[in-house]
């Protein structure tokens, strides 16, 4: 067994801080006082986390450190017989339970603040010494604590919490079983601690996947604002100049396929400007039908939710939806999902599942909001007549038209306003570029001249695309106008005439430092934090299909399966082989207590000692033997290493607890006998004062 123990001695810990002169020692070992040991014990310092982590239950960065600093004072005062007994201990907890409760404005958060209260009892105990159980007691509360700080903190920073948390609860529980083996410090060896490490992280994530999501998990509800830009507005002004967005990420979201994420549609112009009418908000249908495999799955994290203004934006036909953040979802008769309110969420998600081929039909009152249009000039009439000379039929006449946009006009921000008098004809005769809203709107005012019901809709357009995660960012600059048509046998059908622009090209590549940073902000918040109910099923599902295949390769290819099922009978038998082969040496290190583990570590410390003068012990030689040979060939060393090996005797063989300054002991015995070897030591008048410190004698 390999490993150095922890040191035990107060002297020898705060021997490695450095000298009087550093700054740690000239400002914070003052203020530790006489408790700097319980500044350094993982006992503690997990007790700490968790005073910091449910700082996070308030919602605000004050709160953490407040309760930083009551850990510290309390730390401070913990030897200054502060304590109070167990029964005001019990009723001061029942009080912070109800009071914690009390103030709590939903039901989950009212479970959460269950840890205020067990906060204070853990307050109460700091002041006063615990016995073992009252430690693994205050242990289990730190974690508790930690739990609510993971409720409550979900930016992906908190991965560097959890880390700690894992570290420090290994640590106190080592610490812990080894102070009821009699022995204060932990043996943590590193042959234990990565197989430790790997057991709890895969209990974690087994855990994680497994647990029942409700609800009440995953919808927190806080005062926090989200985001100071005004929302997107139903409205659109073709005459206006357009301006940059700021980049500012609106949303995520994964799937195959994805295409116009529509947010509004407008369908009444009254000359300069376009409005939503009666039937872009009213209710047409609602989104509970049960998804099918046929469908396409989408899944979306919001960031900034109140620029949507009470829209979500869904491509396709949208089927079925659900999400933790809004409610009373339904589907207006222009096609765009509509909610009654938002608030939100820990993180805000929704799902929808969309039938990218159904054909979406109107009907008459529908479309004839959609042709209503100011009588326009012989001009633009003959623009349309141009534009689509050669083309037959509506929707061919349609595409020509869109193309002959794309390939005369130009695509541009920034530009002087139109003349608001006839915005139109000034686009199409004089100006000739512009942003989408101003090709969107000409498209679908040109249309309506053709007979054709169209109507302008605003949204997003997915063109950031992380190649990592295989998912889209959707900033403010994807936001987008395009174009609407109804055509019989055909449906609804998306026209857009904006040509493309090599800004919104260049927009779509970034450095990998920034895809990486967006991927794991896409893990972390959709994979993690969002992780819903549907996404233990889907993994369900893919599990079972998976062995459902495996199975079914395996009874196509017997031949191949018997081959592997022998080969793994085979290794399972060389295992037990080699497991019975070692089985007293595994029994011994399972059954060995840290005591013993000790023990053995400062024997062998005395081993490698007399090694290095020549007396190396044989396989078959017992303590007392290489005791004898020792004595006499170092004998002015002969006490101490009768010291150690009584002590090692006693623990190893004796089962008896080490006493507290063992250790002390220990490490000044190994000294002399170093000493001794090297030729330091030759008086013979030290070895009566070395006898007397052996036996605890000052």
């Amino acid at each position: 067994m390999q490993g150095t123990p922890y040191t035990s001695n107060a002297k020898a810990g705060t021997a490695g801080y450095g000298t009087s002169g550093s700054w740690f020692g000239r400002i914070l070992l003052p203020l530790m006082g006489r408790q700097r040991e319980k500044f350094k014990d993982p006992f503690y310092l997990l007790i700490l986390l968790g005073f910091i982590s449910q700082g996070f239950f308030w919602e605000n960065a004050i709160m953490p450190v407040v309760l930083a600093i009551l850990w510290f004072l309390l730390i401070h005062l913990s030897g200054k017989k502060y304590a109070v007994n167990e029964t005001t201990e019990i009723l001061i907890l029942l009080l912070g339970l109800l009071v914690s409760i009390h103030f709590g404005r939903t039901a989950f958060m009212r479970s959460l603040s269950f840890g205020n209260g067990l906060l204070v009892l853990q307050c109460m105990r700091m002041l006063r010494p615990l016995t073992p159980r009252e430690k693994c007691l205050s242990a289990g509360i730190a974690i508790v604590n930690i739990a609510v700080g993971s409720q409550m903190m979900l930016e992906y920073s908190y991965i560097l919490v959890l880390m700690a948390a894992l570290v420090l609860i290994l640590q106190t529980f080592h610490k812990l079983e080894a102070e009821v083996c009699g022995f204060a410090e932990s043996k943590f060896l590193p042959s234990a601690k990565w197989k430790e490490f790997t057991f709890v992280f895969i209990a974690m994530i087994v855990f994680f996947m497994i647990f029942p999501r409700y609800k009440a998990f995953s919808s927190v509800t806080t005062n926090l604002s989200i985001g100071r830009n005004a929302p997107i507005a139903p409205t659109l002004d073709p005459a206006s100049g357009g301006m940059e967005g700021s980049g500012r990420l609106i949303m995520q979201i994964s799937g195959d396929d994805v295409g116009y994420l529509k947010t509004f549609t407008l369908d009444t112009f009254d000359g300069t400007r376009w409005n939503p009418g009666k039937h872009a908000t009213a209710y047409r249908r609602n989104l509970r039908l049960e998804p099918r495999t046929e469908l396409k799955y989408r899944k979306v994290t919001v960031k900034e939710i109140t620029l949507l203004n009470g829209s979500l934006p869904t491509d396709g036909y949208p089927v079925a939806l659900k999400g933790n953040f809004f409610q009373d979802e339904y589907v207006s008769w222009q096609g765009s999902v509509r909610v009654s309110r938002y608030w939100p969420a820990d993180t805000n998600i929704y799902e929808y599942w969309t039938d990218l081929t159904k054909i979406q039909e109107a009907d008459s009152r529908e479309t004839a909001s959609c042709l209503k249009i100011p009588e326009l000039s012989a001009r633009t009439v003959k623009f349309i007549t141009d534009a689509t000379a050669g083309a037959v039929g509506e929707y061919n006449k349609a595409r020509a038209l869109e193309k002959h946009f794309r390939d005369n006009f130009t695509y541009e921000l920034g530009t002087y306003d139109l003349n608001r008098l006839n915005p139109l004809e000034d686009f199409l005769f004089n100006e000739k570029n512009g942003h989408c809203e101003r090709y969107a709107s000409a498209l679908a005012l040109l249309f309506r001249q053709m007979g054709i019901p169209s109507r302008i809709a605003i949204g997003f357009v997915p063109t950031e695309k992380n190649e990592i995660g295989g998912f889209y960012n959707i900033r403010d600059t994807n936001a987008h106008a395009w174009t609407e048509a109804y055509l019989p046998e055909r449906g609804w059908i998306i026209f857009d005439a904006t040509p493309v622009s090599d800004r919104i090209l260049q927009r779509q590549t970034g450095g990998i430092a920034l895809t990486m940073r967006d991927w794991i902000e896409f893990l972390w918040y959709q994979k993690i934090v969002g992780f819903t109910s549907n996404d233990q099923v889907m993994l369900y599902k893919f599990t079972v299909g998976s062995i459902d295949v495996a199975t079914e390769k395996i009874s196509r290819n017997s031949g191949i399966a018997i081959l592997l099922v022998t080969g793994l009978l085979m290794l399972i038998g060389a295992m037990v082989l080699l497991k019975r082969y070692s089985a007293r040496k595994a029994y011994r290190l399972e059954s060995i207590t840290y005591a013993e583990v000790y023990a053995e570590h400062f024997y062998r410390d005395l081993l490698r000692e007399l090694a290095s003068a020549g007396i190396r012990r044989s396989p078959f030689e017992t303590p007392g033997e290489i005791l004898k040979r020792a004595s006499v060939k170092i004998p002015s060393a002969s006490p101490e290493i009768s010291f150690i090996t009584d002590e090692f005797c006693k623990i190893r063989y004796g089962g008896r607890k080490p006493e507290e300054n063992l250790h002390d002991r220990v490490k000044k015995a190994l000294y002399a006998v170093k000493s001794a070897i090297r030729g330091r030591i030759v008086q013979p008048q030290n070895t009566l004062k070395t006898q007397k410190m052996m036996d605890g004698i000052d």
